[in-house]
């Protein structure tokens, strides 16, 4: 899937369009980079674009503000990276380093998504920080074979979307993002209807992912062990973890 076609399925009206050029020194010149990050920036994008700015005016959906948050618009944006470029580290460095919370678009193909709510800071008046310790959340690569691929699809239309402002209008946005997560796992598409449900969902994806790391680190330990006792150990153990990993996937 391209991020051409990836863009048309949110349906965004034409008011919202910006599609301009953003210089990476407006990233690269974030207060509280370190030099690793701004080099990291510097090198390894080629080119951002601000496609859209979602804002009440232009979809009809109100402003968030609250002590915590304030969610007055919504960016979409195009990223593409240069041969061999950290991309994790840049999706994640692209969402700190703006004020606003992104719908963050990768160019390759197959691209990706990539979401993450912020807040206001605690310590700095008037600015923001990310959410989750950090973490934001990427979609699997949008190969046409991915399992769950087109109710995800079906599910980001802007114009239609029930949501009663920006904030949960986002929420919505990654609750689906975490559905196609599970999906991926599952091979089935489950709509995750709450914060609470998607927290929950979150969890058994994470545990998942530890089980399969867990796997793989024993499989190469099983490789090289030379020793038949501990050998029948290891093995022993990976099939307990893989009857745990079946265990997880099906809670999906």
């Amino acid at each position: 899937m391209t991020h051409e076609e990836l863009i048309a399925a949110f349906q965004l009206p034409t008011a919202c369009v910006v599609d301009q050029r953003v210089p990476k020194k407006n990233f690269i010149e974030t207060p509280g980079l370190v030099s690793a990050d701004r080099r990291t920036l510097r090198d390894g994008i080629e080119e951002v674009r601000w496609l859209a700015s979602l804002l009440p005016e232009n979809i009809g959906i109100a402003a968030h503000e609250s002590p915590e948050r304030r969610y007055r618009q919504i960016g979409l944006i195009t990223i593409a990276f240069r041969p061999k470029a950290p991309v994790p580290r840049i999706l994640h460095l692209v969402h700190r380093c703006t004020a606003h919370p992104l719908l963050l678009v990768t160019r390759e193909s197959p691209c990706q998504l990539s979401l993450c709510h912020k807040r206001l800071s605690l310590a700095e008046h008037g600015k923001t920080v990310l959410e989750d310790h950090g973490n934001i959340r990427t979609s699997p690569p949008l190969a046409l074979d991915l399992p769950g691929l087109a109710p995800f699809l079906a599910s980001l239309p802007v114009p239609v979307s029930p949501a009663a402002d920006l904030y949960h209008l986002y929420q919505r946005l990654l609750q689906s993002l975490t559905a196609l997560d599970a999906a991926a796992i599952a091979g089935t598409y489950h709509e995750v209807q709450s914060p609470a449900q998607e927290s929950l969902v979150r969890e058994t994806i994470d545990r998942h992912e530890a089980l399969r790391t867990q796997i793989t680190t024993l499989r190469r330990q099983a490789a090289k062990e030379k020793q038949l006792p501990r050998l029948v150990e290891i093995n022993t153990r990976i099939k307990q973890l893989e009857s745990s990993l079946v265990e997880a996937a099906n809670q999906l």
